[in-house]
């Protein structure tokens, strides 16, 4: 991949701003950078641009890394700031031959002009910056941050302030330098994100949240599976496995616990148990996978819970499935704890459905 976030990690005094963040990019895509104020957007496209150190972590920028190979990576890298610093007492041409002369660029004039003309400044370069509108000090921004043909390109907010016009003129010259290079913009203005980009990343109180490839049109939520070690492993192949794992523990239970009931008429019950030794071996420990799954899922789940009643619910589903099972399974308790005991196994199958159709449902909801 062009550009490689890897577990990258931030804090500032007892503040976790970003928490093992990680995610690639290749040329050609435009990714909208979306998440609340304070969840860590700058503070990342800051470390990409090695204007601020990680506490850990690495990025690549085409190969190299940023901080054992700074100056190359900087050279790769095009950033325009929130707050779009520009000396507004110059000229356009002027303050873009200032900006060339600061990365000692080679033929400067045939490489101001090129880029004056990609980024629609022609009728405007001998005008001071002071008399321009928002729109085209925006394009001058981006001009300079264009003007050593970098590979990646990162906006913060590049939309904010213009009027319509001007963000379909910003949008659709975003558009068109996404297609040679890598986009990378933060935007609170939602209702742009589909018109302009073809990926989105959410982070969230520092964490990664969501990936989505409109293209494809899939996303991915936490990471588990690009996590190293084999613990990471079993654990995402039991929390996406969970769904199945409880219809089995339903079938199972249901089958066995039936067929326990229709022969006690005419065996010695304790007798029927103790015939099923294995049977019920592996029903109680995917009993267990069954819960340490779903406490799995509630966590990383938390967000798109509504309220912490509907959170509340599902744990007390859990803790009632559970404390059923041990009664039933070490004493001789029928007829109530049983009947908990399956509801709550059908309770917990359709708090999963939910949560899934939920997530599914909540990224429709907010990129239509």
């Amino acid at each position: 991949m062009a550009l490689e976030i890897q577990n990258i990690c931030k804090k500032y005094d007892n503040h976790d701003a970003l928490k093992n963040i990680s995610f690639s990019l290749k040329t050609g895509d435009i990714v909208g950078f979306l998440g609340p104020n304070g969840a860590g957007k700058t503070t990342l496209m800051k470390i990409i641009t090695s204007t601020l150190k990680q506490d850990s972590g690495d990025v690549f920028v085409f190969g190299k890394n940023t901080l054992k190979d700074e100056i190359t990576t900087k050279n790769d890298i095009g950033y325009l700031a929130e707050n779009n610093p520009l000396y507004k007492e110059m000229k356009v041409n002027e303050y873009l031959d200032f900006i060339a002369s600061l990365y000692k660029i080679k033929n400067k004039k045939s490489v101001i002009l090129d880029i004056i003309s990609k980024t629609g400044l022609t009728n405007e370069k001998t005008k001071k910056i002071e008399q321009l509108s928002k729109g085209y000090k925006q394009r001058v921004g981006i001009a300079a941050s264009l003007i050593h043909n970098p590979k990646v390109l990162i906006l913060d907010e590049p939309t904010t302030g213009l009027d319509p016009n001007q963000m379909v003129e910003i949008r659709n010259l975003i558009k068109d330098i996404g297609k040679e290079k890598i986009v990378l913009l933060s935007t609170h203005i939602l209702q742009e994100i589909p018109k302009i980009c073809n990926h989105i990343i959410i982070i969230n109180e520092g964490k990664f949240e969501l990936f989505y490839d409109y293209n494809k049109k899939t996303f991915e939520t936490y990471d588990l599976y690009k996590k190293p070690g084999i613990l990471n492993k079993i654990i995402a192949f039991l929390v996406t496995s969970a769904l199945f794992i409880s219809i089995f523990q339903i079938i199972l239970g249901t089958q066995v616990r039936e067929a326990v009931d229709a022969l006690s008429n005419l065996f010695n019950r304790d007798e029927i148990v103790s015939q099923l030794p294995l049977v019920f071996e592996i029903h109680r420990t995917t009993a267990w996978v069954v819960i340490i799954s779903n406490i799995i899922i509630i966590y990383k789940h938390r967000f798109t819970f509504s309220n912490e009643t509907e959170q509340l619910v599902i744990i007390l589903t859990i803790l009632a499935l559970l404390f059923s099972g041990i009664i039933m399974s070490y004493f001789s308790v029928p007829g109530l704890a049983q009947f908990i005991h399956l509801l709550g196994a059908v309770a917990i199958f359709v708090c999963q459905f939910s949560m899934l159709l939920k997530r599914f449902n909540c990224s429709k909801l907010v990129f239509p």
